[in-house]
């Protein structure tokens, strides 16, 4: 048993490149081609896909809790046509909602494009996931890795194409992951369904469907809840405290202090290096690009520059002239 667990760790780790490929391969190209400004509205963008992807999320673990159930009873074309069906008109209503909230999610005029590209991607991006499921619970370690990895590099290569080849805005970020899976999807669906439906008379079961919304929707809703909770604890300490604080280390840059064999008083915004600008790692500048903070001991500053961070530490790096250069290397508060 120990010895099959640790081949499927083995073939699932793959898996967890694609994290990392995004982090190190294609955000910092993003980055620099799109405006903070343009970045955040698709950051807001897919975000909203998100909450409600975790919000369809409640069918994919009704499959990861039932699916062995029903294969051993032999009953796995009324479980897939329960299932799709269910997931079908899940999805449906979720966009309605979507729809009729638009003009609330959407009120910013150059958000209105990027949110229809993400109405378009949800389904989508729900309907990977079901698939995802059913390669785990069928086992299918390799096949779940294979597909991972293959639909993160496609969705950076056909972003990147569509930026560079047919200088699509920063709409390509969300077409290119819509190409990939529709690309990846038919293979998928290959792989974990294949044509097992009960199209008849009582092929959808009514008692799978109860169960799964006693089993799924409350983990769905925690799901959900800690997707949130880890997004604005910003604003929870802002409510509480009066400000927003987070711990983080502090140090300081200055034109010839750059950790580089020359100087430069330009930051990755444009804005010229003086006191009250503050540098953060680039995975943090897509949310926080622009933002007014305030550090104790330093003052207010904003947010418009990129530094190189230190690893396993909430960072910030704080800006002054040459003249006025102070050392920070402490933690503070954000």
């Amino acid at each position: 048993m120990l010895s099959k667990l640790l081949v499927d760790l083995l073939k699932y780790a793959p898996s967890q490149l694609a994290p990392i490929l995004r982090a190190f391969l294609a955000i910092p190209i993003y980055t620099r081609v799109f405006s903070p400004e343009q970045y955040g509205m698709y950051s807001i963008t897919l975000a909203v896909v998100n909450v409600m992807t975790l919000l369809n999320g409640w069918i994919g673990t009704s499959i990861i809790r039932f699916y062995p159930e029903y294969e051993q009873r032999g009953k796995i074309p009324f479980f897939n046509t329960t299932i799709w069906t269910t997931w079908l008109v899940s999805s449906l209503v979720i966009l309605g909602v979507a729809v009729l909230l638009r003009p609330e999610i959407s009120l910013l005029q150059r958000l209105r494009h990027l949110f229809f590209w993400g109405l378009v991607l949800f389904p989508l991006l729900s309907a990977q996931n079901m698939n995802y499921h059913y390669l785990r619970i069928q086992k299918r370690a390799l096949g779940y890795t294979a597909a991972h990895l293959t639909l993160t590099v496609l969705t950076i290569g056909l972003n990147l194409t569509l930026i560079f080849v047919f200088h699509v805005g920063v709409e390509a970020l969300l077409m290119g992951n819509i190409l990939a899976i529709l690309l990846v999807l038919p293979w998928l669906w290959r792989f974990t369904v294949d044509g097992r439906w009960a199209w008849r008379p009582f092929g959808y079961e009514t008692a799978l469907l109860r169960r799964a919304v006693r089993y799924g929707i409350p983990l769905a809703l925690g799901n959900l809840s800690t997707w949130i909770l880890h997004l604005s604890d910003r604003f929870l300490l802002e409510h509480f405290k009066g400000f927003a604080t987070v711990g983080v280390y502090a140090t300081s840059y200055s034109p010839c202090r750059l950790g580089v064999d020359h100087c430069s008083d330009k930051t990755f915004s444009g804005a010229t290096l003086r006191k009250g600008i503050v540098a953060v790692k680039r995975s943090w500048y897509g949310y926080m690009a622009g933002q007014k903070v305030y550090v104790p001991g330093y003052g207010f500053g904003t947010i418009p520059d990129i530094g190189g961070g230190i690893p396993g530490r909430y960072w910030i790096d704080l800006g002054y002239t040459d003249s006025d250069y102070q050392s920070w290397h402490q933690w503070t508060t954000l």
